[in-house]
C-alpha cells in the first residue's frame, strides 16, 4: 500500500480565513485531495500539522488524529551519574559497527520484523538508504549490531543537535521486541554517543503499541508529550483509522524535521 506525507504550506496572510470562511488554504487543500486521494495509488496521507493547521483540518477536512501528540521518550542525561540500568541486561555478542550504506542484512532484518509491524514505511536498504545515507542535507550516524554472518540484530540512526538544540534524536530504533538484550545494547550505545559528542539529552519516538514501547521506557527513558500532532488523511475506504492507530509504528524518521 502506497502512501503521501504532506510536508508544509505556505499562505500570504491577505488571504488566511478562519473556520468560518473557505480561504486560499483550504481550496487548494481540497483540489489537492480530490486530485491526488485515488485509492489505487495513494491509500492515505499523513502528516504533523500544527496547532492551526491541525484544527482546520479535522474539522473541515476530515484528518483522522492518530497520536496527539506524539509521545517522545527521553532521557536528559544530566539527571544521571551513569547509565547502567539502560544498558542493563545488554547482550555481549555481536559487534557494534556504523554504516555507511545499508545492504541486504538491513532488507533480512525488516523482513524478520515487518509481521509484527503491520503498519509501518518498509525500512528496506533501499529506504534507510534515501532517507538518511543520501540526504543531502543531514549527517546521519547509522549504525547495526551484528550477530556472526550476514545477520543483523538491530539497526539504529542519530541524529546530534536536532531541531538546532544539543539533542541525540534516535531517528530509527528497529529490533525485535523479544530481544531485548539487542535492544538494550542498542540503547546503550546511543547514550555513550550521546555523553561523548555533547549531547545532554537523547530522544526517540516509539508508539506505545510498538513491542519495544516498554522495553525502552524502562530502561531510564521517560515519556513526555511533544509538540507534534500525527494525523492520517484516508482515501482507500478498507482502511479504519482506529486499526491504523492501534497498529502504526512510526519515528522521528517517518516526519518531515529533519
Amino acid at each position: 500500500m502506497c502512501c503521501g506525507q504532506g510536508i508544509d504550506s505556505v499562505l500570504h496572510p491577505d488571504y488566511r480565513r478562519g473556520l468560518k470562511r473557505e480561504g486560499a488554504f483550504l481550496k487548494v487543500a481540497k483540489y489537492y485531495f480530490d486530485h491526488y486521494g485515488v485509492p489505487e495509488v495513494n491509500a492515505f496521507g499523513y502528516g504533523f500539522p500544527n496547532k492551526k493547521a491541525y484544527r482546520i483540518g479535522v474539522k473541515m477536512l476530515d484528518y483522522k488524529p492518530i497520536a496527539v501528540p506524539v509521545q517522545t521518550i527521553a532521557r536528559n542525561l544530566f539527571n544521571f551519574r551513569n547509565d547502567r540500568e539502560v544498558g542493563a541486561g545488554q547482550t555481549s555478542e555481536g559487534e557494534v559497527v556504523e554504516i555507511d550504506r545499508w545492504d541486504a542484512r538491513a532488507d533480512d532484518l525488516w523482513r524478520r520484523l515487518e509481521p509484527g509491524l503491520p503498519m509501518a514505511i518498509k525500512r528496506t536498504a533501499a529506504y534507510l538508504n534515501w532517507r538518511y545515507a543520501d540526504c543531502p542535507s543531514v549527517g546521519y550516524r547509522m549504525f547495526a549490531l551484528t550477530a556472526g554472518g550476514l545477520d543483523l540484530r538491530a539497526a539504529w540512526v542519530l541524529r546530534p543537535n536536532w531541531m538546532g538544540p544539543p539533542i541525540l534524536a534516535v531517528c530509527e530504533l528497529i529490533a525485535e521486541g523479544k530481544d531485548t538484550p539487542a535492544l538494550a545494547r542498542a540503547l546503550a550505545h546511543c547514550v555513550e554517543f550521546a555523553r561523548a559528542n555533547g549531547q545532554p539529552r537523547v530522544e526517540t519516538w516509539i508508539p506505545p503499541t510498538s513491542p519495544i514501547f516498554d522495553a525502552v521506557r524502562e530502561r531510564g527513558f521517560k515519556v513526555e508529550d511533544s509538540p507534534f500532532n500525527l494525523c492520517i488523511k484516508i482515501y482507500e475506504p478498507s482502511l479504519d483509522a482506529a486499526w491504523a492507530r492501534a497498529h502504526w509504528f512510526y519515528t522521528i524518521g517517518d516526519s518531515d524535521v529533519f
